[in-house]
């Protein structure tokens, strides 16, 4: 085990008191935001920290839309501004319809009554409504009727003393993190009326208002387009079609008021989504003027240089781009659609805005990012309580492959005077700690790490601590270094078909057959993009050469000489013998093994005869005793397997039988020499090196 200094116990043993005295004080994010409900019957929910896609909507929008969550991240209702449904898709109350509409940009927003957990206020903008007979209303959920489920209290559209409203709303924390500033623009004006929600209910009698920035006026399409406020509340954003432009404001949230505009380039005839990045940095404005695109502006520079910092981070392939809206993951999703002359077409994806805090295409927008599924993206997506997603400190990464080195970026650093982090990869000893602003670490292995981040800002201090995944990498082995016989090719497996390979040949199978000396290397590609490579040298040696021909056949009597080269270290022949040629005279299967250089090689021949077998019979004997012609003995030419031989007279009697060839007739039977005459023979037999029985007959005379 690596030995730790007492310095680096030490950073670990105040880091690990740290954690626990900030762990009992630390704020736990707000989960209000946790479920979307939007469009065409779509929905998303973001509990497990990135977006898991629902079937289960039973709304359709065009635009503006909101849904609620208890601080837990359980859904509790959502609702067009029209209708309410509650967790269960089921509407609420018995035919009421809110004064929201289909064509308000922001149709509705919910928010929580300040210290009581049952009420919810849904505050509801009307179709543009120029006349302003419909204005700003709100109406109250109660949760714990219908069997908690919520339904509709007695307040149902009620109006607020401000008309008439464009198609904006948004809201944002008072600077006691309580109560709640909602916030809108009234049309043919130029104010902002700021309505303070507290415990005590909606003060709509006595709002604050702030006369800044340009007169919005012009016919209904005009009213179009977002306002937002930025997640700490300092800033609001605000489109203004009236002179196709966008204007920046200062947000006092202790005051409610709203100042000192800057003005952008009158650009922007038909924007229309608008959302900050989750620390206030940046800002981001949807168009579809001309080609549908979305611009950053960096809200970190000075006003002048605020107004032209814009960027085109992104285009959509649509003929409309809408809503801007931040996640509980940090992630800007995008809106888009198409039309026709009748009716809209919604897009089955959402595009996104992955790291909003970064600067031009670093970040990170992707066209169509989620998939719907059975639902669709239209101009709108949910309003919120903008506080729900700030974040006053926060980190982004990109997610590596094991081995990699993970930069960390914070996303904050105003007022900030040190951090102290903790990678949670303990085996990377001393490492696991830094106190860089932007520190970078490499994890070992895959797998995943909670990373804790502590800011100490000038006021406060902030924890927070985040999953990280890396991804494993391809295991890729192909061995040491060796030799091989040529004999005997090598397969090289680089793995399994789960990933891709290339090979040095421009191959992509998951093996190799190696057949000559060389320089050998494959990368595998898992499914996450995690690249391994490996190589290897390998030398081939050449296998002996052997060769006994083909099987043979040879004449009974012939010898065979089979040989192989001498050179070779070892030879063994079938025998037993170990020199470099055997000679060959039987029949049979005979074979020989070589090595050369630790390399073998054998083969093998089959040896036949080719047998001419026959056998050669006196026709004449003279059993008289002088030694000349005495016996009948027959002979062969080739070895025989079996042999019978029968001899008979004229009258059929058996005078002599056997079954040895060398076994001679000498011309008795029974003991008594047989009178001189003419005797028949049958001889049955089968040659050596035959299977093939063949019968031989004939005359014996025996003469006196």
């Amino acid at each position: 085990m690596r030995a730790r200094s007492y310095k680096a116990i030490m950073i670990t043993k105040w880091f690990c008191g740290i954690l626990l005295f900030f762990a009992t004080t630390s704020v736990w994010a707000q989960k209000e935001g946790n479920f979307w409900y939007f469009g065409d019957y779509a929905a998303i929910d973001f509990n497990s920290g990135e977006p898991l896609v629902l079937n289960n909507s039973q709304m359709y929008q065009r635009e503006g839309c909101a849904s609620i969550s208890d601080s837990i991240g359980n859904l509790l209702f959502y609702t067009n501004g029209i209708r309410v449904w509650n967790r269960k898709g089921l509407l609420m109350g018995i035919g009421q319809l809110l004064a929201g509409g289909q064509s308000a940009t922001q149709s509705a927003l919910i928010a929580k009554k300040p210290g009581v957990n049952s009420l919810y206020f849904i505050f509801t903008i009307p179709d543009p409504d120029i006349s302003g007979i419909n204005g700003l209303k709100y109406t109250v959920i109660d949760m714990t009727l219908n069997d908690s489920l919520g339904d509709f209290t007695q307040v149902v559209n009620s109006t607020m003393n401000v008309a008439p409203t464009e198609e904006k709303i948004t809201a944002v924390k008072h600077a006691n993190n309580k109560d709640i500033w909602i916030i809108t623009h009234t049309w043919n004006s130029d104010a902002f009326y700021a309505f303070l929600l507290t415990d005590q209910g909606i003060d709509k009698d006595r709002p604050v208002i702030s006369n800044s920035g340009m007169v919005h006026t012009g016919n209904f399409i005009k009213m179009a387009g977002y306002i937002k406020a930025s997640p700490d509340g300092s800033k609001l954003a605000i489109i203004t079609r009236t002179n196709s432009n966008l204007q920046l404001f200062d947000f006092d949230n202790q005051t409610g008021i709203i100042s000192n505009p800057i003005t952008f380039h009158p650009s922007y005839n038909k924007s229309y989504g608008l959302e900050f990045s989750p620390s206030g940095n940046m800002l981001y404005l949807s168009d579809y003027s001309n080609h549908a695109k979305i611009i950053q502006f960096d809200l970190s520079l000075p006003p002048a240089q605020i107004i032209s910092s814009g960027i085109d981070i992104g285009f959509v392939d649509n003929h409309k781009i809408g809503a801007l809206q931040v996640a509980p993951n940090g992630v800007i999703y995008v809106a888009k659609f198409d039309t026709m002359e009748v009716g809209f077409i919604s897009d089955k994806y959402l595009g996104s805005i992955n790291y909003p805090e970064k600067r031009g295409l670093a970040c990170g927008f992707i066209e169509d990012d989620i998939f719907l599924s059975s639902g669709g993206s239209n101009l709108g997506l949910p309003t919120f309580v903008q506080s729900y997603f700030f974040k006053q400190q926060d980190f982004r990464f990109d997610e590596v492959c094991a081995g990699d080195n993970v930069e960390f970026s914070l996303t904050n650093e105003k007022e900030l005077n040190s951090v102290l982090w903790d990678f949670g990869d303990p085996e990377s000893g001393t490492e696991n700690q830094s106190d860089l602003l932007n520190p970078s670490h490499v994890f070992a292995n895959g797998g995943t790490y909670q990373v804790t981040l502590i800011s100490y800002f000038n006021t406060n201090t902030d924890t927070l601590i985040k999953s990280i995944t890396i991804y494993p990498n391809p295991d890729v082995d192909l061995g040491n270094d060796t030799s091989f016989c040529s004999n005997d090719p090598v397969l090289l497996i680089a793995g399994t078909n789960e990933n891709d390979y290339l090979w040095q040949n421009n191959s992509h199978d998951s093996s190799y057959l190696v057949s000559s000396s060389g320089f050998y290397w494959v990368e595998a590609t898992n499914t996450y993009g995690c690249r391994t490579s490996d190589s290897v040298t390998l030398i081939q040696v050449e296998s002996p050469n052997v060769f006994l021909g083909n099987d043979t056949v040879i004449n009974v009597g012939d010898r065979l000489n089979l040989q192989v080269d001498p050179s070779y270290q070892n030879i063994l022949w079938s025998d037993g013998s170990s020199g470099n040629e055997l000679w060959v005279s039987q029949p049979g299967k005979y074979w020989v093994c070589a090595e050369n250089h630790g390399c073998y090689a054998s083969d093998t021949l089959l040896v036949s005869f080719d047998s001419h077998c026959r056998i050669f019979c006196p026709n004449t004997i003279s059993p008289n005793g002088d030694g000349l012609n005495d016996n009948f003995q027959p002979f062969s030419n080739e070895e025989l397997s079996s042999f019978h031989l029968i001899i008979v007279n004229r009258w059929g009697t058996i005078v002599f039988e056997s079954d040895d060839i060398f076994n001679t007739w000498n011309g008795q039977y029974q003991g008594v020499l047989v009178k001189q005459g003419v005797f028949s023979f049958k001889i049955e037999y089968v040659c050596l090196y035959s299977d093939e029985k063949k019968v031989m007959s004939g005359t014996i005379t025996v003469i006196r």
